[in-house]
């Protein structure tokens, strides 16, 4: 790719879903990254070097995330696996990359390509034809080649044995070109789902990227609703529902007096906050304790909250009611049988019951009353189809079925 003598657009040279995701994070900034943020970024990648942990076998689990759920899920699917496995992890260690620095410097010419980036409205799910500031250009630039250096460490992996292959999701660069690897050799290729995906197109969020444009042969979902996502913009993949095997049913405790709150992601801070406010007066009036669970990219010194009403934690399991928004955490605790509602918000996300949905204080009042009357499991069961052991009975089911295959 980096010797072809015509090259006339971004798309042709970087990964199209990865200049994707890296566009995305560079129109949701309400500025274009600094020169500080630019340098450490750059820095990030000529001070480090990425190696492979793990051998090969007959099914090779890989991921290169470092997110401790995500982590827990992909050790519990590999742990089900009845095959011949090995797992195969993406680490990093310091020292001076000098395959980066070399690309980085020789290969500015191509710095150009990311001046207009443009995408087809007959292939994308909108269509992007912005102009781009020139430190977020840098950012891009920078990005992709650093991905560039990790295809030198996957192509090193010895895929002879490899009868399929398995990847956590495949946004991120080494999975996309893990399982681009993978198949050149006509390997079976599957992506674990690592949660229940917005249906709604928006630029602002990376959710769509986890299900368009997926290049793997099967997808573990978690449910139907997620199941119609992958069908309708990944109609090559086929998915099979396959649920979360990392959680079961806790039975709520009525007059627990403990609300537990799920905030989103780190974009969506000020309805994240606009959520904590409507639920700590509610707390105030009802004598109610608070419980916030900040979403792991985020930061807690980023909200402001009553400290005599609100505490921090990561773990809401005792608390009688559960509050979400964007967060798909909804459904694996609607699936653990937790009286769960959502706030509605600005930002169009997941379509529930709208007896669940509240906007204000008043709204959420109303509900809390009659919260005993709601079946809660069965508003999950689309986007959940079950859990625990259950669940991690149909991975190994499929695993199985794709040995015959």
């Amino acid at each position: 790719m980096w010797t072809q003598a015509r090259v006339h657009t971004a798309e042709e040279l970087f990964d199209h879903k990865i200049l994707l995701l890296l566009y995305q994070r560079c129109i949701s900034r309400q500025k274009p990254w600094s020169a500080i943020s630019l340098l450490k970024q750059w820095l990030s990648y000529f001070l480090k070097k990425s190696y492979i942990e793990g051998n090969s076998a007959d099914t090779i689990f890989f991921t290169s995330s470092r997110r401790e759920d995500y982590l827990k899920l992909f050790n519990a699917v590999f742990e089900t696996c009845p095959l011949p496995k090995s797992r195969v992890v993406w680490k990093y260690k310091y020292g001076i990359n000098f395959s980066f620095l070399f690309l980085w410097f020789s290969r500015l010419y191509l710095f150009k390509f990311t001046k207009q980036i443009r995408f087809s409205s007959e292939t994308d799910p909108f269509f992007l034809n912005k102009k781009i500031s020139f430190r977020n250009r840098l950012f891009i630039y920078t990005h992709c080649i650093a991905l560039k250096t990790f295809e030198k460490v996957i192509n090193a992996i010895n895929f002879e044995r490899a009868q399929s292959v398995v990847v956590l999701s495949d946004t991120l660069y080494p999975e996309r070109y893990f399982i681009k690897r993978a198949k050149s050799f006509g390997i079976k290729t599957v992506t674990l789902c690592h949660g229940i995906y917005n249906p709604n197109i928006d630029i602002k969020q990376e959710s769509f990227l986890n299900y368009w444009n997926i290049d793997c042969d099967y997808v573990l979902s978690w449910g139907e609703g997620t199941s119609n996502l992958f069908k309708k913009y990944s109609p090559k993949a086929i998915p099979i529902e396959c649920g979360y095997p990392l959680v079961k049913i806790i039975p709520s405790e009525n007059f627990s007096q403990k609300i537990g709150v799920v905030l989103s992601v780190h974009h969506l801070r000020d309805q994240n906050q606009a959520m904590v406010n409507i639920v700590q007066r509610y707390a105030i009036e009802n004598h109610y304790k608070v419980f916030l669970r900040v979403h792991p990219g985020d930061k807690n010194g980023n909200y402001t909250f009553d400290k005599t009403i609100c505490q921090l934690t990561s773990d809401l399991n005792d608390t009688d009611i559960i509050i979400c928004h964007t967060s798909a955490m909804l459904f694996t605790y609607l699936a653990q049988g937790k009286k769960v509602l959502k706030f509605r918000g600005t930002v169009s996300t997941y379509k529930v019951d709208e007896r669940i949905c509240f906007g204000s204080l008043e709204e959420l009042s109303s509900i809390i009353p009659i919260i005993s009357t709601i079946d809660f499991m069965a508003i999950s069961r689309k986007e959940v189809c079950c859990i625990g052991e259950e669940s991690l009975l149909r991975y190994k089911h499929f695993f199985l079925t794709l040995k015959k295959n």
